[in-house]
């Protein structure tokens, strides 16, 4: 576990957390969990969750990522900025207080086809349609 109480670049790597209480310039790569307290600049990528308190200028990977702010890419599962975002979101939920619809299409040669759509608070399972199989 790495803690860093200040302002901090360079590279940290853990099995388990990099926590730093300030801003972080550079790459955080831990095990399970990244935690800055204010501004980050550079790539954070964890095996559960990444946190930026305030902004983020770069690239989160994780099953989950946070940011309050953010500009550049948050690739995981789930994925929510609070305030605002220039950038892109790949996940399977992406969310912010700013969405009002999202859809998740998936389909397999094994399955059929599946449409779900989330609208605000309220979620909503599309009939499924079978697949056309050439």
């Amino acid at each position: 576990m790495n803690v860093t109480g200040n302002m901090a670049s360079g590279f940290q790597f853990s099995g388990a957390a990099n926590i730093t209480g300030q801003s972080y310039n550079g790459m955080v790569t831990s095990g399970l969990l990244n935690v800055v307290g204010e501004d980050m600049n550079g790539l954070q990528i964890a095996g559960i969750a990444n946190i930026t308190a305030r902004k983020l200028n770069g690239l989160q990977i994780a099953l989950c990522n946070y940011a309050t702010k953010a500009r550049g890419l948050q690739i995981g599962l789930v994925n929510y900025y609070r305030e605002d975002m220039k950038g892109l979101q790949l996940g399977l939920v992406n969310a912010n207080p700013d969405t009002k619809l999202q859809m998740i299409l998936y389909g397999g040669n094994s399955t059929t086809s599946v449409c779900v759509s989330r609208t605000s608070c309220s979620i909503q399972f599309w009939e499924s349609v079978p697949c056309i199989r050439t």
